[in-house]
This record gives structure tokens, C-alpha cells and sequence, in this order.
């Protein structure tokens, strides 16, 4: 593999994990993704990445925050859980389910066709989320 190449797979995998974590990626990065589209397995594995250094995606939020949608908990045997909350009233949420999962990927692939089965920010998803 040429330099070239490797730089191009470098710049791909730091706009996904950014992507991941800010949930937004400006119209110059957007460009610089392979046609423009976000790759399902580097998403994925931006997610594991995450839960492995953190413990939780998205990162800096706990159960107890007040959100709409999954998180995903990373447990010290490697197995995950989801925390589903919901909007019951204008600014108040509660919580709906907590999924258990086997492994990060599993969660991560659960939460991710959940909450962005297309795209994130008008990102494509290349591959079935």
C-alpha cells in the first residue's frame, strides 16, 4: 500500500470517529470522505473504540442525564447495555428499557440502526445499519 493510500484510510477513520462523537461533520470533511458516505464498519468500530476507553457512547453522557435515544454502557466483563429513554413531556424524559448485549458490536450495531439507520447529520451510512 502506498503512502497515499494510507493517509487517505487515516483521514477517513479520524472524520468517522469524529463523526461519531460529535454526531456533525462540516461540508470540507464531508468531502473528504470516500464519496461522501460514512463506512458501517468503521462507524462500528468508532463506537467500540469508544466504549473500550470510556465505558459509555455516546461519551459524557450517564443514564441519569436527560436525553432521547439509546446509550450504550460498556460493562467490565465486555458485555453492554443500552439505556432507551424517551421524551414524556416537554423537557422531561424517562427511562423506557435497558437492552443487555454480549458484545460492543452487537450494541453498537443495535443502537446504531436505531438511531441513525441512513445517516448521521445527512452523512450516508455505506452499508445496512
Amino acid at each position: 500500500m502506498n503512502d497515499d493510500a494510507k493517509d487517505g484510510r487515516d483521514d477517513e477513520t479520524k472524520l468517522i470517529r469524529k463523526l461519531v462523537r460529535t454526531f456533525h461533520l462540516d461540508a470540507r470533511e464531508r468531502r473528504r470522505l470516500p464519496n461522501g458516505r460514512a463506512r458501517k464498519s468503521l462507524v462500528l468500530a468508532a463506537i467500540a473504540e469508544e466504549l473500550e476507553a470510556g465505558g459509555w457512547h455516546p461519551a459524557g453522557q450517564r443514564p441519569a442525564d436527560d436525553f432521547a435515544g439509546g446509550l450504550i454502557e460498556r460493562l467490565a466483563d465486555g458485555r453492554c447495555r443500552i439505556h432507551w429513554k424517551s421524551e414524556v413531556s416537554m423537557l422531561r424524559y424517562e427511562l423506557d428499557a435497558v437492552g443487555e448485549f454480549a458484545s460492543a458490536d452487537e450494541a453498537a450495531r443495535t443502537w446504531l440502526r436505531a438511531m441513525f439507520p441512513r445517516d448521521i447529520d445527512g452523512v450516508p451510512i455505506d452499508g445496512e445499519a
